[in-house]
């Protein structure tokens, strides 16, 4: 079999050569290494998460022909079929950075800014090169983060799966996420806009929710929600954004102080409850439990136990305890 190879030595750095010259100018070849960027002269939107991948060669199009900016900021190339060294990974990183040297670094504290994404394959070789390199951008105080793709499930042993053709997909919806700004961080201030979004539709949909109730009540649901709802209105700037325990508590105030009747103190006990499934403290560093199913799981049964308790209800007693969709989620 023939081969359009020069030199089998110099075989990915000549490809690579190709994939800058035909660019247009957009990509470019750092000088020594089997590193493929966007071009830094042209500029880098700071206020977007470089997203780095790469391995061994011999798997084109992957992963040099997705660097461009929706998807890819670099791609990392080693020999073929084998792992980039740590030297070319760091290299690479640092050069997207360009003459500005405009990568974020890490202070220690929650930050809106971007930094690096490394996606790394479940290859023993990558995760060691990667992972080493990575060990050092950050002891330069780079901000990254590191995330391994295994997704081989023809493989039975979890050990060995590689993840190959789904770590495309994986930088593909990092870069769609990138290209929003987006940083990895949550962003509690853009859901008690939600919050304040929904409160808002319920309050100017008085007459309807109460043309709904008297169907089968006294006709004011809808004056009692958006007597709730514009108490939440007008007190949501005072709520913690970094907190769900205080920020529950403090829904939870707001109900009692405005809402009478049965509806105020049946919603506020279920905030009390809830809340308990969070930690109280007013700092946390770690916001693991807010990410987890089942510490939202355990409040919502809080808060529901909670209405059983305060208002003597039960399943089948066709109240506000009962809607399906709450219970189902203690199974």
């Amino acid at each position: 079999m023939s081969h359009f190879v020069n030199d089998l030595n110099a075989c990915v750095t000549e490809a690579l050569e190709g994939v800058a010259l035909s660019s247009f100018g957009n990509l470019v070849l750092v000088r020594g290494r089997n590193v493929i960027l966007l071009n830094p002269e042209k500029g880098r939107n700071r206020s977007k998460v470089v997203i780095v991948c790469g391995g061994g060669s011999g798997h084109e199009p992957a992963h040099s022909s997705f660097v461009n900016h929706e998807i890819l900021s670099a791609a990392i190339c080693g020999d073929v079929f084998a792992s980039p060294s740590v030297g070319a990974i760091v290299d690479g990183v640092r050069s997207l950075a360009g003459k500005s040297g405009d990568l974020q670094k890490d202070t220690g504290q929650a930050s809106t800014q971007t930094g690096v994404l490394v996606i790394i394959k479940n290859y023993t070789g990558d995760k060691i090169n990667f992972g080493m390199a990575c060990e050092i951008l950050s002891s330069e105080g780079l901000l990254l983060r590191k995330l391994i793709v295994a997704d081989d499930v023809s493989l039975s042993q979890v050990s060995d799966r590689r993840g190959v053709a789904g770590t495309i997909l994986v930088y593909k919806i990092a870069g769609a996420f990138a290209l929003q700004q987006q940083n990895g961080n949550d962003n509690m201030q853009r859901q008690l806009d939600e919050v304040y979004e929904m409160a808002k539709k319920v309050s100017d949909n008085i007459h309807s929710i109460n043309s709904l109730d008297r169907e089968c009540g006294d006709g004011d649901a809808g004056d009692t929600f958006a007597t709730a709802c514009n108490a939440l209105l007008s007190n949501i700037r005072y709520f913690s954004v970094c907190n769900v325990n205080v920020s529950f508590r403090r829904i939870a105030k707001c109900l009692t102080d405005a809402v009478g009747g049965t509806s105020g103190p049946l919603y506020a006990v279920f905030f009390i409850r809830a809340a308990t499934a969070f930690s109280s403290q007013t700092d946390i560093k770690d916001r693991k439990e807010w990410k987890s199913a089942n510490n939202w799981k355990e409040a919502m049964y809080k808060g529901i136990l909670g209405i059983e308790e305060l208002g003597g209800c039960a399943k089948g007693d066709k109240t506000m305890f009962a809607p399906p969709a709450a219970v189902r989620m203690r199974s």
